[in-house]
């Protein structure tokens, strides 16, 4: 009994060491997801936040014009394809932020769950040491996704957005 207890303590560390090397190939990877398409996401989030705040000028530009009774079917198809287009744009950007930020959070989340393997005491202190090996790793090894470094791609990102653009519409606004 004693010996197959053994067995399954060492491999159970072998699993570990595994994991520990996945982890680092999936850290790897992502880095070179980073670093690979960053400038094109740098590009197209730019992309994103000149379409939407253009598009949502339309909208306001539409319903103001909707309210002084001035309209024609340009204005009222300029302003559906304002709303449409600014949608859409609206939907590729959280889906970009959203990814990033699921992605970078289930990465993180790994800490948790190797602190709560810690807390066991009938795994041994071989087993233990080495997922302190493995917290220790993915504690120094953050999983963050960058547009080419300028910016962090996650949920701040998307807040930030949505109040540049409102400021600049209100500012076009005011022009008008």
């Amino acid at each position: 009994m004693h010996i197959q207890a053994q067995n399954q303590l060492f491999e159970h560390i072998d699993l570990v060491k595994t994991l520990i090397v996945y982890h680092l190939n999936l850290y790897n990877i992502s880095q070179l997801i980073n670093s690979a398409y960053g400038f094109q996401i740098l590009l197209c989030i730019m992309r994103i936040f000149i379409c939407q705040t253009t598009s949502y000028y339309f909208v306001i530009d539409f319903a103001t014009s909707e309210l002084s009774h001035d309209r024609s079917v340009a204005t009222s198809a300029q302003g559906l394809l304002g709303a449409c287009f600014g949608l859409s744009t609206s939907v590729k950007l959280i889906l970009i932020t959203l990814s990033c930020h699921l992605a970078r959070e289930e990465a993180n989340r790994t800490v948790f769950l190797l602190h709560k393997l810690v807390l066991r005491e009938d795994l041994g202190k071989d087993f233990n040491k080495e997922v302190k090996k493995f917290i220790s790793q993915v504690s120094n090894l953050k999983t963050i996704f960058t547009a080419c470094d300028f910016f962090t791609i996650d949920m701040a990102l998307l807040y930030a957005t949505v109040g540049v653009t409102c400021t600049y519409l209100i500012i076009f606004h005011q022009f008008k």
